[in-house]
């Protein structure tokens, strides 16, 4: 059952006080962390203390000759009864650890009884390739849809999951646009906060999308182009377009737009959640 040549790394809730930090990358979460306080985002840092991680596999995996690594959250309800399952993927420069810390996915999960897979990226600056962006990961065309591919059969293999979602926050919703448009029978829905999606994509059928976006958005503008405080000059397809390429193939599009930028907001995830949820079994 395991995902070779890849480091899966599971954690369960503890009562213990502490940072989860010894599951991830060195580096990057302090890198995302810094950008975050910058710009006036609040962390909580009081998340409960993970367990070490549990039966963490390795060995011959070859993606493009990288070795991908994964968190997997385990709710302390979870006794082997078909549950879903939620990959978070997390923004540019960022990583898994930060994208929990951001969108408080863990304590949604533990809540409801999900299970939520938290992969990284690439790169020293870790990146996904969506098509069009972004970074070392969409320079180096690593191939991110084959490694999430993999990554699910090994979910499946270790877990009773009853039906897979995937969301993401800026590059990693752009991810997301191209993992529902390039392997869209591995998912139930799929959530997008802040991404667009790659202008050469065209969705091959139907699957349940909820899009957030701000309209003041200076990294991915939800009318297209470039954005203004981009790090990186990318000409984003206009989000309406995108809803449209979703509508044409009798996709259920729900979109919601707010006036802020580009930003997970408060009462997100539990949206993310609420749509996911009220989706059928398949």
């Amino acid at each position: 059952c395991c995902l070779v040549g890849s480091v899966l790394r599971e954690m369960r809730p503890s009562l213990r006080e502490g940072n989860y930090g010894q599951a991830l990358i060195a580096g990057t979460a302090e890198i995302g962390e810094r950008i975050a306080e910058s710009k006036g985002v609040t962390l909580d840092r009081t998340l409960p203390r993970r367990d070490a991680p549990r039966n963490t596999d390795g060995g011959g995996f070859p993606i493009g000759g990288l070795v991908r690594e994964c968190t997997v959250f385990v709710p302390s309800s979870y006794a082997g009864k078909p549950t879903p399952a939620v990959l978070g993927f997390h923004a540019g420069l960022t990583s898994g650890e930060f994208f929990e810390r951001q969108t408080q996915f863990s304590r949604l999960a533990e809540r409801q009884g999900v299970l939520v897979a938290y992969p990284e990226g690439t790169g020293h600056w870790q990146t996904w390739n969506a098509g069009h962006c972004c970074g070392w990961a969409q320079m180096e065309d690593v191939d991110d849809v084959g490694f999430v591919a993999r990554l699910l059969d090994e979910l499946a293999a270790r877990y009773n999951v009853a039906q897979f979602f995937a969301t993401g926050f800026s590059n990693g919703a752009c991810l997301c646009h191209r993992l529902g448009c390039e392997i869209p029978s591995r998912f139930a829905a799929i959530a997008v906060v802040s991404g667009s999606m790659w202008e050469r994509l065209t969705p091959p059928q139907s699957l349940p999308v909820f899009i957030t976006h701000g309209l003041a958005d200076q990294n991915i503008p939800w009318a297209g182009g470039v954005g203004r405080v981009a790090m990186q000059k990318i000409n984003h397809q206009a989000g309406q377009e995108t809803v449209d390429k979703w509508e044409a193939a009798q996709s259920r599009v729900l979109l919601v737009l707010h006036h802020w930028g580009h930003v997970w907001l408060p009462g997100t995830t539990e949206s993310v959640w609420d749509f996911f949820s009220k989706q059928p079994a398949i």
